[in-house]
């Protein structure tokens, strides 16, 4: 429980460094900053809003998963189908 809450706490924090490094590679359109952070961005499709944000969505996926597994843990079966249909939508 002290680990998930300790995500839970730091998600913030790489949530905003995260914004800040992708805010830097849209507004450059990529040189210098695309080349040191390419396996960040390998395969995503840089000219849609899932692309540009998939890291803030994937953040926010695990922050979500976390407080599922913190929150729900007296109840198995909520936190099962909760887990699966985030699994399905994400």
């Amino acid at each position: 429980m002290i680990t998930s809450l300790s995500v839970l706490a730091a998600t913030p924090i790489i949530f905003f460094a995260e914004y800040r490094v992708m805010k830097k590679v849209t507004e450059t359109r990529g040189t210098i900053i695309k080349k040191k952070i390419r396996v960040l961005l390998e395969g995503a499709n840089m000219k849609n809003i899932v692309g540009i944000n998939w890291q803030f969505i994937t953040i926010i996926r695990w922050a979500v998963t976390d407080l599922i597994l913190v929150l729900v843990k007296d109840n198995h079966v909520f936190q099962i189908f909760t887990l699966f249909s985030l699994s399905i939508f994400f």
